[in-house]
Order: structure tokens, then sequence, then C-alpha cells
């Protein structure tokens, strides 16, 4: 698969985590830690695209790696303002087993306390159902081929920090 790092505008990297965006996608990949910091430059890079063009669409995928921590209450409190800013919102609990299954079950609930609508698709278990729910929801716009390519090349980063 071909990589497309240079198509990936990165918002926030560090050891434990990355936010980045490709095309009209906003990827939040927490693979260790849950970053309040972070989340807030999500939020800031939200504004600015609607500001920039209002009638933008936009979409994110948030994925949560089976090691992340849970965010501490301010991030939660960030995360709830993010999806009014989106076509879609998809969360993936990326992982197996029992640790995978309580994330799912924490980020569910999560969903449901927030600002999300009713039609906000369920939590995934990985990243190509994520990345299926994005192409689906967008009519195509999105391109599943370079958004997985883009996560790849940015978690094979995070993986060698």
């Amino acid at each position: 698969m071909p990589s497309h790092s240079d198509d990936i505008e990165m918002v926030v990297t560090a050891k434990t985590h990355a936010v980045f965006a490709v095309d009209d996608v906003l990827v939040q990949l927490w693979e260790h830690e849950t970053a309040t910091l972070a989340m807030a430059a999500v939020l800031g890079r939200c504004v600015r695209w609607k500001l920039e063009d209002p009638t933008r669409p936009l979409w994110m995928i948030s994925i949560v790696g089976g090691r992340a921590t849970m965010p501490d209450g301010k991030a939660r409190q960030i995360a709830a303002e993010l999806p009014q800013y989106f076509n879609t919102f998809v969360m993936v609990a990326d992982g197996t087993g029992f640790r995978a299954a309580v994330v799912r079950s924490v980020l569910t609930s999560m969903q449901l306390l927030s600002k999300v609508s009713a039609a906000t698709p369920p939590v995934v278990g990985n990243v190509d159902a994520g990345v299926q729910q994005l192409v689906t929801a967008s009519g195509g716009a999105v391109d599943a081929a370079r958004l997985l390519s883009a996560i790849a090349t940015v978690r094979a980063t995070l993986s060698t920090s």
C-alpha cells in the first residue's frame, strides 16, 4: 500500500497520541494516553475549520487503543463539544478481550451523555469498521484506502517513538 504521508496534516503529536487531518477527516489516535491539551487542540482545529468555511463537510474518527488511559474530566468535557462540528463522528475501541470491551462500554456511555445525535453509529471494535462507517456516511467522499494508509503511517511512527 503506498504511503500518503505528504497528505497528513499533523495537529498534535506525542509518543502516546496523535491528532491529524487527512482531507476532510480529523483523526484522533490515542494509543497510550488521552491528553487534555491534545483534546483542546482538536476543538480549536474544528472551530478554525468551521470559521474558514461553515459549509465544509467534516468527518472524525477517534481511535482508542487497548492501552490508552481514560480521559480526565476536562478532556471528557471537551470531547462532548466535538460532535457538533462534524457530519459524522465515529469512535473505535481498537482491540479485543475484556479491556477492549470495557473501553467500548465506557466510550458508548460517554457518547450517550454527550451532544451526539441519536443517529450516531455505535462504538466499533476495529479501525476498518470505523473507516467504513465514514465512507458510508460521506456517500463515498472519504477515501478509505487513503485514510487507512495515513492511520497506519502515524501508528507506525508512534510505535517507534
